[in-house]
């Protein structure tokens, strides 16, 4: 195969792969989903916000560094998260 040929096809699958998520997102979307329909969200809900994990609330802060909104909706739903359950009254974010 052409080198050329095999750069456009590993470029169309990064771009596939961007627009649609890979089965096990899609299966864990659908799960996330189903549990909010059938239970109230603090009967359910986990995570690092949730359990008070500061270690980890860091390093997926500093992985997410890169992308300003995502690290800014990230830290804001975790400031409410951790209202929410009364992890922290006065988060500093």
């Amino acid at each position: 195969m052409a080198h050329g040929k095999r750069f456009r096809m590993q470029h169309q699958k990064v771009q596939r792969d961007r627009l649609y998520p890979p089965a096990e997102a899609i299966a864990l979307i659908r799960e996330t989903a189903n549990r909010i329909a059938a239970y109230p969200p603090q009967d359910v809900q986990t995570g690092p916000a949730v359990r008070g994990d500061e270690q980890t609330i860091r390093r997926h802060l500093e992985i997410l560094s890169n992308y300003k909104d995502l690290s800014e909706l990230y830290r804001l739903f975790t400031i409410q998260i951790e209202q929410f359950y009364g992890i922290k009254e006065n988060p500093a974010g």
